[in-house]
């Protein structure tokens, strides 16, 4: 009957964007050309050799014509070579280096000398307990800027990061609405002890959901991705750590920026699965009885529901009765500003999510407010709050036996409505198991969660004497959860039973915090081409959990 199952459903997105931001401003320019050598004539052929201030080569360089998808790299030895003509431009790229573009005109031979760019080299980059100069460090640590992926109208910043840093899979494993993604850096790790990284949220390590947290929240995440990182946060950090610092206020700005998208989610376009339709499956059935009968014994009639296939012509595809195409949105209010000593940043958000599956979805409400004060030249406080609540409504869709890869194996020669157009109780048919009706299972049974987290922390830093700063830090992680399901008697019964079942109910309770508080003494002391810095800290973290679960039946 079924050719293929495919139980988990990842849909596609039809996705339309606005993004308001004002004050933001758009800048587009061309980099000096000023040490640009050897003008010749040319017939279309142009060679070139590209160094560095020092004169040595830099291999690998990409050599583009503007506004075409011709381009070459660099030999080992800085050169190339290219087909122009004399009115295009060439751009002249590499990493770590500024950029140059290059008129062709009449040239036959470039000799192109690209600069340091100093400033990404000096970019700071948070490293667990401090931040460090992109040039200083010695470790694997990847950095992005949340503003490079803002254009991503997704849900969860697990998704903007998919395919964004090199070593760091993040895959979605669930098509259910609002489901949390799996982290890998540099591949699995273990066996038994799990493979996901450690999360540190303004540097405080957490155990939340993680599709808690609001990407339109984010400025940076910096990812830990080599043993290292144990020297600090421990064993825990033995997979990796993934450090995301959220937005603040910047000295002498206000800024309110609006984020607002929808989209819709289908599956038209994508592969369904290949089952027979109703007059296949009845002759396919048909031929089965005809065939015991003939080979078997089997001294019965073909049952009636079989006897002419044709009649059923498409019959019932349950694929399509039990998913739609699903709205998704996104609204965000963010407002940044400055007055004299005190910096605030407050981002306001609300996310909803309908599953290709019906009666699934998934919302999103969130506030984040960071403060930070400048008391005098030496003292800074800071108070951060950020309260979620997430509404989810999700049964068992993805798998084996559960509703969608279930009904694949139901009957499509039976009409799931009556003529009233009320769906019918159970699925009967001769020579098959029972089973419910789908459509009652998904749209009658009872199956969500709330959750409600908050993640805070406040901190307080002494500038005390010529480089020496020492830091208190206080966070709390704390999240009650509560999770009810009911299943009606007309929607009981599992992949080979058949309702009335007896009604069953549950209701569990979750309950968890932690704790976390940090002293901080630091060091840092520059000298000629040289610079020190150390940390002396003592940090001590304690995580509950409770958990409840009531069942009952009848």
């Amino acid at each position: 009957m079924i050719k293929s199952i495919y139980s988990n459903l990842l849909p596609k997105a039809v996705l339309l964007s606005v993004f308001l931001s004002p004050g933001y401003v758009i800048s587009n320019a061309y980099a000096n050309t000023d040490s640009i050598s050897g003008i010749e004539q040319t017939n279309g052929k142009l060679t070139g050799r590209v160094v560095d201030a020092k004169g040595e080569p830099i291999p690998g360089a990409n050599i583009s014509v503007k506004g075409t998808t011709i381009g070459t790299i660099t030999d080992m030895d800085g050169n190339f070579s290219i087909d122009v003509n004399p009115n295009q431009i060439l751009t002249i790229s590499f990493i770590g280096y500024e950029t140059k573009t290059v008129p062709v005109s009449n040239q036959k031979t470039v000799n192109v000398v690209l600069k340091e760019t100093v400033n990404q080299l000096d970019e700071l980059v948070v490293v667990s307990y401090g931040t460090q100069k992109k040039r200083d460090l010695t470790g694997s640590v990847s950095k992005i800027d949340a503003a490079e992926l803002e254009s991503f109208p997704v849900g969860q910043f697990a998704q903007k990061l998919q395919g964004q840093i090199a070593g760091v899979q993040i895959n979605q494993s669930t098509g259910q609405p609002g489901k949390g993604m799996g982290f890998r850096i540099r591949g699995a790790a273990s066996i038994n002890g799990g493979s996901s990284p450690l999360f540190v949220v303004d540097g405080i390590p957490v155990n939340m959901d993680l599709s808690s947290i609001n990407p339109d929240e984010i400025e940076t995440f910096s990812i830990l991705k080599d043993a290292a990182a144990t020297s600090l946060y421990g064993s825990r950090a033995a997979n990796g750590v993934v450090l995301i610092t959220t937005k603040r206020g910047k000295q002498g700005k206000t800024q309110v920026d609006v984020n607002a998208s929808f989209g819709v989610q289908t599956l038209k376009g994508l592969k369904t699965p290949d089952v027979m339709n109703g007059e296949e499956f009845a002759q396919y059935k048909k031929e089965y009885y005809e065939d015991a009968a003939r080979y078997e014994g089997y001294t019965g009639d073909v049952p009636e529901q079989y006897q002419n296939p044709s009649q059923y012509g498409a019959g019932t595809n349950w694929y399509d009765l039990l998913t739609r195409d699903a709205a998704t949105q996104n609204y965000s209010v963010s407002v940044t500003a400055n007055k004299d000593k005190f910096n605030t940043a407050i981002v306001l958000g609300y996310f909803r999510q309908d599953g290709v599956m019906y009666n699934s979805n998934f919302e999103r409400y969130s506030l984040r407010a960071n403060n930070d004060y400048q008391v005098n030249d030496r003292l800074k406080l800071g108070l951060n709050i950020a309260p979620t609540l997430q509404i989810k409504n999700n049964q068992n869709t993805d798998g084996g036996w559960q509703i969608l890869s279930a009904a694949f194996l139901a009957d499509p020669t039976v009409n799931p409505y009556d003529e009233n157009g009320e769906p019918i109780l159970s699925l009967n048919s001769p020579g098959m198991f029972p089973q419910p009706n789908w459509i009652r299972v998904l749209h009658e049974k009872t199956s969500k969660t709330q959750d409600l987290a908050l993640l805070s922390n406040a901190f307080a830093e002494l500038d005390i004497w010529n480089g020496i700063k020492y830091k208190f830090q206080a966070g709390l992680d704390l999240g009650a959860k509560n999770y009810r399901d009911f299943t009606p008697s007309t929607a009981g019964g599992a992949m080979f039973t058949a309702p009335p079942q007896k009604a069953s109910g549950q209701y569990n309770t979750n309950f968890h915090y932690s704790w976390t508080i940090e002293n901080m003494l630091m060091y840092s002391h520059k000298f000629g081409d040289h610079s020190i810095d150390a940390l002396v800290g003592y940090s001590a973290q304690k995580y509950s959990n409770e958990y409840n679960q009531l069942t009952a039946t009848d």
